[in-house]
C-alpha cells in the first residue's frame, strides 16, 4: 500500500477527531460525519485497517503474548 493509502487513512483519523469536537454535523460545515451511524462505520474501518497492519507487522517486530492477545481481542470487537 503506498503512500497515498497511508495518507488517505490518516485524514480519516483526523476527521474522526474533528467529529470528537464538534459532534455531528448534518450541513457538514465544521464535522465530515452527519450522524453517529457513519462515525461508527468509519471508525470500525479504520480499526480493522489497523489491525490489518499490525498483523503485517508480525514478522518485523519483537511479537509478545502480549501484542497478541491485543490483536486478537481487537478483531473479536471487530466481528461482532
Amino acid at each position: 500500500m503506498g503512500h497515498e493509502a497511508v495518507a488517505a487513512w490518516t485524514f480519516l483519523a483526523l476527521d474522526l477527531h474533528d467529529y470528537q469536537y464538534h459532534g455531528p454535523d448534518p450541513d457538514m460545515a465544521l464535522s465530515k460525519f452527519r450522524n453517529r451511524g457513519e462515525v461508527a462505520e468509519y471508525s470500525r474501518r479504520l480499526a480493522a485497517e489497523v489491525a490489518r497492519r499490525v498483523e503485517a507487522l508480525r514478522g518485523r517486530v519483537k511479537w509478545t503474548d502480549e501484542l497478541e492477545k491485543a490483536l486478537e481481542e481487537l478483531r473479536g470487537v471487530l466481528a461482532r
